[in-house]
């Protein structure tokens, strides 16, 4: 979307990659705090934030999340055959895990101040969610036990802070609103990529959400630092107080403004947990200077911006005042530009097609793919049974380079490598070689995938978990009673669009109506991709080729769809007092661009 053309100057102090992983509500987090004696010892009050305790158990549950995180993706590197050795040293884990839950307690003890409380109803009725969803015959307090959550209590305690965190956030995004007259500068700078053939009124939903989502980070970090200026943050605990502090220190300081080294250590993480990362002092070293050279950048377009009389919103302080004049610098670039109509006719001139409307549709797409039954996957089923009957551990390998049917296993005679419960497998495959030994070929095991048959070649010493695995797996394919049930559906359902028993949107939104693609668009171009289909050049031209409103049937690569033409624009050559307000407009965003290129 080219709303995000000046992106770079907004460097994201977001740590939502970090929250993720402090979910605790549905995180496993590991044997070492699993057994309710542990949990209580632990669940010691390490810090208050105005009297919001942070517990020594909400740390190490947000320390485990991002290890246990990091074992994912090396668990799913090894099986793509990656080696992956980065580490990220404990104590910068707990240092971004703390501060957040620090960042977190200063929103909820801002709930206070814009009285805003979770209801026991709302807090009772999450509870009871949770209690719906937790594996039969298993007690609550074990299933929250098993989560690192020492009893119903603390459960309660973590939803009403998620709430009231939640509503704080939503009540500043609200009360921070852009003018209509400003929104109107966001729509003239996007009406021709975004916004075409609408009008403000039309788009400015739109665009309110999207100056919400844009500045949300800006919002919540004012907010938490806002709240850190008066907070009265009390540490029970020596060590707990020097991660934090550390937390808070400059890591890059130029004319008032800073970045804290929390962001250092955040940048850290998320390089070494997403990217695999080696972490060495070279890249702390590299982290820190590019966090410098982000804030010199800023600086220097806040400058600028304040040179041309332009001034941050009130809501916004240190260098979250810098991203606002920054995002406030861009649109007063935009809307300053200001050619000759003899420099805008020398670009119409030098490609006038450039600027044609071209042939475009609109419509629905609604349909498909051939799906097995429950028979067809009996029948693959036993058909996986009768195979097993034939398999040794001397042919297995060469059996499934012949019969296998998945593709990334196939050719290496179904080797999968080492495989424990971190493997990120279908929960029915790792159960199934849980108790396996060492030579047995079980199954068929039914997967979402099909059926599979599973040879565990050799079980680590180590930890018996841990086991070398291969498989063959069989494919169910659809019958031809299936083939006939689809599109007997599908030509039923355009027999009442036809009568007019039901419309397109009922079908686009009524449940009642399963079928895979339900697609809706408003323009596409001839050689172009049909929604829900794909680049395949035959339906794109029956659909141009039909009249408005003409439903067609069609079937393409193991699928059945209806598509239809609702309207239809023609091409239309324009001439250049059609497009200059367009030509500006597109000349005046890369002139923007250009400017502050300059600065950066």
């Amino acid at each position: 979307m080219a709303l995000r053309k000046f992106k770079k100057l907004m460097v994201p102090l977001s740590v939502l990659f970090i929250a993720a992983m402090l979910v605790p509500i549905f995180l496993k987090i590991g044997e070492s705090i699993r057994a309710g004696k542990n949990i209580q010892k632990n669940n010691e009050v390490i810090a208050e934030v105005n009297g919001h305790k942070i517990y020594r158990l909400d740390l190490e549950r947000g320390v485990l999340g991002v290890k246990n995180k990091v074992m994912q993706i090396k668990s799913m590197k090894a099986q793509q055959g990656i080696e992956d050795k980065s580490e990220v040293p404990d104590d910068i884990v707990k240092k971004v895990i703390l501060g957040e839950l620090v960042s977190n307690a200063l929103l909820a003890s801002s709930a206070e101040d814009l009285k805003i409380k979770a209801s026991d109803k709302e807090i009772n009725d999450k509870v009871n969610e949770i209690k719906a969803g937790m594996p039969n015959g298993e007690s609550f307090l074990n299933y929250l036990q098993s989560m690192g959550i020492a009893n119903e209590k603390e459960l309660k305690r973590m939803i009403k802070e998620s709430i009231e965190v939640t509503r704080v956030l939503e009540s500043q995004q609200k009360a921070h609103k852009l003018s209509d007259e400003d929104l109107k500068k966001y729509y003239e700078m996007y009406r021709y990529t975004d916004f075409q053939d609408q009008t403000f009124e039309q788009v400015k939903p739109t665009l309110e959400d999207y100056v919400a989502k844009e500045y949300s980070d800006l919002i919540r970090n004012s907010l938490i630092e806002k709240q850190r200026e008066k907070a009265k943050i009390v540490f029970k605990d020596d060590e707990i107080k020097k991660l934090y502090e550390e937390t808070v220190k400059p890591v890059a300081e130029k004319d008032g403004y800073s970045f804290k080294e929390g962001l250092m250590y955040t940048r850290i993480l998320m390089m070494v947990v997403s990217a695999g990362t080696e972490y060495n002092e070279e890249l702390v070293a590299k982290v820190r200077e590019s966090i410098q050279k982000d804030l010199d950048n800023l600086v220097a377009v806040g400058k600028a911006a304040k040179e041309k009389g332009l001034k941050a919103s009130p809501d916004f302080v240190g260098v979250d005042e810098l991203r606002d004049l920054g995002k406030r610098y861009f649109v007063y670039l935009v809307s300053s530009y200001n050619p000759s109509d003899a420099d805008l006719k020398k670009i119409y001139d030098t490609d006038p097609g450039k600027y044609d409307i071209r042939h475009s549709v609109g419509g629905y797409v609604v349909g498909s793919f051939f799906d097995p039954t429950e028979a067809d996957k009996e029948a693959t089923k036993k058909k996986a049974e009768d195979l097993k009957k034939t398999l040794t551990p001397e042919n297995f390998a060469e059996t499934a380079k012949k019969v296998s049917e998945d593709p990334g296993s196939k050719d290496q005679g179904g080797e999968l490598g080492w495989v424990d419960s971190s493997t990120n497998f279908v929960p029915e495959f790792l159960e199934a070689i849980k108790t396996a030994q060492k030579g047995q070929i079980i199954g068929p095991v039914q997967t979402e995938f099909g059926s599979h048959l599973i040879y565990v070649e050799d079980v680590d010493p180590a930890n018996a978990d841990k086991k070398k695995v291969s498989h063959i797996l069989l494919l169910p394919k659809p019958s031809e009673a299936s083939r006939t049930d689809l599109i007997g559906r599908l030509q039923g359902l355009k027999k009442e669009l036809d009568e007019k028993k039901v419309t397109w949107t009922d079908v686009i939104d009524q449940d009642k109506y399963k079928y895979e693609v339900k697609e809706v668009f408003k323009k596409i171009y001839e050689n172009s991709a049909v929604p829900g289909i794909g680049f395949v050049e035959e339906a794109n031209r029956k659909l141009f080729a039909s009249k408005v409103n003409e439903i067609l049937e069609y079937e393409f690569n193991g699928g059945y769809f209806l598509m239809v033409k609702t309207n239809e624009v023609p091409y239309k050559k324009r001439t250049f007092e059609e497009v200059k307000s367009q030509i500006r407009n597109e000349e005046a965003l890369k002139y923007a661009t250009e400017e502050l290129d300059k600065l950066l």
